[in-house]
């Protein structure tokens, strides 16, 4: 198996996330309710369902959301097709390609021959792991050196 050199944004079902819905998310709904709704009080009104969610470490310049540089990782919540999309994690695995919906992006549950982004470990359920340890490695970074090492232990 090779080790990562490019890569791409990985797409996971959500149903195999564990505990990532604790997190604090940006809502880009409410984000966006709040930059047009001239209310001072925001109780009773706003979007009735959640939308498109930011969770992990993302930065807000000039408007916009930017994964944060040196970040755990930064993904996006897509509730239409109950997926999420990881932009950037210090973990990745080797997986197929995705369908058309996520052109260019990799299905991290379908093993392959390309690296994409995944959820850090510790956010997935315990069956989804041990199933898939093998096809992960870890960012690591040390005072002298940076390098991508295999993930030998469920974490």
């Amino acid at each position: 198996m090779s080790k990562p050199i490019a890569i791409t944004t990985g797409v996971h079902n959500a149903n195999d996330v564990d505990w990532f819905w604790e997190e604090e998310g940006i809502d880009l709904a409410w984000e966006e309710h709040l930059r047009v709704c001239p209310n001072k009080y925001h109780d009773f009104c706003g979007p009735e369902i959640a939308g498109t969610t930011l969770y992990g470490d993302w930065v807000k310049e000039k408007g916009q959301y930017h994964p944060k540089r040196g970040g755990r990782f930064a993904a996006i919540y897509n509730p239409e097709y109950h997926t999420i999309q990881v932009l950037r994690s210090r973990y990745v695995i080797q997986c197929h390609h995705c369908s058309p919906c996520y052109p260019d992006q990799g299905d991290v549950d379908t093993p392959g021959d390309i690296w994409a982004y995944c959820l850090p470990p510790d956010l997935m359920r315990e069956e989804w792991i041990k199933e898939n340890t093998h096809r992960i490695y870890q960012y690591v970074k040390t005072t002298r050196s940076h390098f991508w090492k295999k993930l030998n232990q469920v974490i």
